[in-house]
């Protein structure tokens, strides 16, 4: 989904008719391309790091052995990226993104934290916003050359972080 959504945005581009229209569907496209690297990531992650108990909550909670890009394998067969919560998407990203991982370069825990701030912004409702500076932060924690890439793919308003 966030592939073609930013195969989408990046076509229309070039219908904006001026600087303002042309930086906002930038923006636009760079963030759904973080988006698709995201999920690219998480799909490299559950095959070489497979959790368990990690689809789904609860009694129902159930491991994952690896994904691709059209599924997910869990223990009771495959399920489609398409059924894939905003719940369910930001438990990957806690598990994989949020504490560092000696095996991921450095430069791309960054950038996963920068698009898991994006995901939390596009996401989630008001209580996302927290989440999405403390991935934002985290970006420019671990990449402090970052900061302007942050400022300028994510809009806390009047805050900055």
């Amino acid at each position: 989904r966030f592939h073609d959504a930013h195969k989408r945005a990046r076509n229309a581009m070039g219908q904006a008719e001026t600087d303002a229209g042309r930086q906002a569907f930038r923006v636009l496209t760079d963030r759904y391309q973080l988006l698709s690297e995201l999920k690219q990531f998480i799909v490299e992650q559950l095959n070489t790091d497979p959790r368990p108990w990690i689809w789904g909550s609860g009694t129902t909670a159930e491991d994952v052995m690896g994904a691709d890009d059209n599924t997910i394998r869990v223990r009771t067969g495959p399920m489609s990226w398409n059924d894939v919560t905003v719940a369910q998407m930001l438990k990957f990203i806690n598990i994989y993104v949020a504490t560092s991982n000696q095996k991921v370069k450095l430069r791309t825990q960054c950038r996963m934290a920068l698009a898991a701030a994006v995901y939390c912004l596009e996401h989630g409702g008001q209580s996302a916003v927290a989440a999405a500076r403390t991935y934002a932060n985290r970006a420019v924690g671990l990449c402090p050359d970052t900061s302007r890439e942050v400022e300028r793919l994510l809009d806390f308003g009047s805050e900055s972080l």
